[in-house]
């Protein structure tokens, strides 16, 4: 049923990704929406009539069938059968490379619980699966926002790649500043976020997650870089440098996993990023996208400390507290990240109003 789900959702990724690469964001959203409600509604009418799993994955099929409808509607005008140059040698240079490195982030992303299924002893291996799959589900939440980040960003910083940076860098400004924080609270207090969404038999989790939520923080800003390179028509460099944390992780899985268990696929995770981390930014620095700039570094990082400290330090033992103690260090974050001028008028008037318009301006 997975298999036959994949296929649906494969040929409309690619109608989908038509209608993005257009800027046909609407329509592209709207797909995205009516699959995710068709998906959600049919899988709760079907599992709860009875028929258990197959129902759920039924359900995923039928909505992942129902965007496919959509976007090939939307995207009817577009005979991309008739398109010419379809031979032609760059058409592969740059697919493959660009292949590559999604599909080695896609992996950076999952052979951490791979390694605890194969690594973990036998007997034990189901459990600590489950549950370092908990912790995972938790970390991989800011990875969902930069890709919708990147999916929105993607066309205009390939559109403007050979004029200016300003796409570029604005996107890594946002995913730092307003994503990353996400990684944070999950790192300072994993076990009231375990205990928000997760019966307390998920408690055992909480360590792995802390410091998973470091790599995945780290992963977010990996998938950012790698987008924007890929956008800048250098698809090559993610590719490379992917592979080598790739390397890493393969070898600290076998080292760490069976020694600490679930905290080791996730110490293993961690340390591939920062290697995988610290060679794209090197990258980016070194073909000119951005200028270093420690002053704002700084900042940058103060400011991380003191929105950790606060979500550490208030009252979070139970799911309410623990909401409101991320609504209130949130706020006042955002206060210290305009009072830092690290957002400024013009990043609020941004968000509210859309990208196009106000970067247009």
């Amino acid at each position: 049923m997975i298999i036959f789900g994949l296929v649906f959702s494969s040929i409309g990724r690619v109608y989908a990704s038509a209608l993005q690469g257009m800027f046909r964001f609407k329509k592209f959203g709207l797909v995205g929406i009516i699959s995710t409600l068709t998906k959600l509604i049919s899988a709760v009418l079907l599992v709860s009539i009875g028929f258990g799993a197959m129902g759920a994955f039924s359900g995923i099929i039928a909505g992942t069938i129902a965007g496919l409808m959509l976007a090939v509607i939307f995207s009817s005008d577009l005979k991309f059968w008739k398109t010419q140059g379809w031979a032609d040698k760059k058409i592969y240079s740059f697919a493959l490379p660009m292949f590559f490195g999604t599909f080695f982030m896609t992996l950076l992303m999952n052979l951490d619980i791979l390694g605890v299924k194969f690594l973990s002893e036998k007997v034990l291996s189901d459990t600590l699966t489950g549950y370092y799959r908990s912790a995972l589900i938790l970390a991989e939440l800011p990875v969902f926002a930069v890709g919708a980040l990147m999916g929105a960003m993607f066309p205009y910083i390939s559109k403007y790649s050979s004029s200016n940076n300003n796409y570029s860098n604005m996107t890594l400004k946002y995913v730092v500043l307003i994503i990353c924080p996400v990684s944070i609270a999950l790192f300072a207090i994993p076990s009231s976020m375990i205990a928000l969404v997760f019966p307390s038999s998920y408690a055992a989790a909480a360590d792995a997650l802390g410091l998973l939520a470091l790599g995945m923080g780290l992963f977010v800003v990996i998938t950012a870089l790698s987008g924007i390179f890929q956008a800048m028509h250098h698809p090559r460099v993610p590719a490379i440098l992917l592979m080598i944390s790739i390397v890493i992780d393969v070898v600290c899985l076998f080292f760490f996993v069976p020694r600490y268990g679930i905290l080791g696929a996730a110490a293993s995770t961690t340390i591939a990023c920062t290697i995988g981390l610290l060679c794209l930014t090197i990258a980016y620095f070194k073909y000119g996208f951005i200028e270093l700039d420690l002053i704002k570094g700084l900042k940058i990082l103060i400011s991380f400390i003191i929105f950790g400290s606060l979500v550490f330090i208030l009252p979070h033992h139970t799911k309410l507290l623990t909401l409101v103690d991320l609504l209130f260090s949130s706020i006042l974050y955002v206060l210290v990240l305009f009072l830092f001028r690290l957002l400024k008028d013009e990043d609020k008037k941004l968000i509210l109003s859309g990208f196009t318009v106000s970067i247009k301006k």
